[in-house]
């Protein structure tokens, strides 16, 4: 039986429901999205030439704890009323990360 203080989530379903190969369904998702660079200025093309590295990087942190989520970058964007709306920009790992913790499959 894992204790708490194991301090990883190498139990369990988490293994493969943050598996690299999981966490490229999800950035498939992201990809097919199309949206703009992220908060760190990485575009999707710029992110999918290490793509490989960069979601074993993030499985491993995932598993180990060691995840953090990065600031979001918010900015005021005018509607055509005339007030505004928050626009919210956040990394491309952010958004795979958020994408694959909301999905019920592994």
């Amino acid at each position: 039986m894992p204790r708490l203080t194991d301090r990883s989530l190498s139990f369990g379903p988490w293994p493969s429901a943050f598996s690299p190969e999981a966490l490229r369904r999800a950035w498939l998702a992201v990809r097919a999205n199309g949206g703009a660079a992220g908060a760190d200025g990485a575009t999707i093309a710029r992110f999918e030439r290490d793509l490989d590295r960069e979601l074993a990087e993030l499985s491993g942190e995932l598993l180990s704890l060691r995840y953090r989520p990065q600031r979001v970058t918010q900015v005021l964007v005018p509607k055509p009323r005339g007030d505004w709306r928050p626009q919210l920009f956040f990394k491309i790992l952010e958004f795979i990360a958020l994408r694959r913790s909301r999905s019920n499959r592994t």
